[in-house]
């Protein structure tokens, strides 16, 4: 498995790893809105975008046979987190999807990013993960991933926020 930066050509894969992941709860269809912001900030960040410059995005893409198989983002942390943020300094993990689970990707990813985090300056990461990720919860807990608290998200639900000083 190699870890590496996103290119244009891991779009397409990026986004079908996204439709697997952003699922309507009642009709079990892909949510094509989530499916589509969240490719279009993948392509903000390949472009260059003004946009994804200023939030300061990052991304990289777990590659495994010429397949992409998982991608991490990071940003600037969202308004909302900076309460509960222990420096002044955080990042944000801000999208960490894979195609299967518990083969290790997911937790290459993280210190893969978090290695890439510290390079550029920051000292903290944050996560805020929904109710509807619960499952993924204890992954967090175990990187070392300390429980910051909860927000209300602007749709009303409630989501967890860990902090990790790096």
């Amino acid at each position: 498995m190699e870890i590496r930066n996103v290119k244009k050509e891991d779009i397409t894969e990026i986004r079908n790893i996204y439709s697997k992941s952003y699922i309507d709860e009642e009709s079990g269809r892909p949510k094509d809105e989530d499916v589509d912001y969240f490719t279009k900030k993948v392509e903000d960040y390949v472009d260059q975008t003004k946009e994804s410059l200023g939030s300061d995005y990052y991304y990289l893409v777990a590659e495994n046979n010429t397949k992409v198989i998982g991608v991490i983002g990071t940003r600037k942390p969202h308004v909302r987190l900076l309460p509960l943020a222990k420096t002044d300094n955080s990042v944000e993990l801000y999208s960490l999807f894979v195609l299967e689970k518990n083969l290790g990707v997911g937790k290459s990813l993280v210190n893969k990013i978090i290695e890439i985090c510290r390079q550029k300056g920051y000292s903290e990461m944050m996560v805020l993960s929904a109710n509807r990720w619960k499952e993924s919860w204890p992954f967090y807990d175990k990187l070392g991933f300390e429980r910051a608290g909860t927000i209300t998200e602007l749709s009303g639900r409630l989501s967890q926020v860990w902090t990790r000083e790096l």
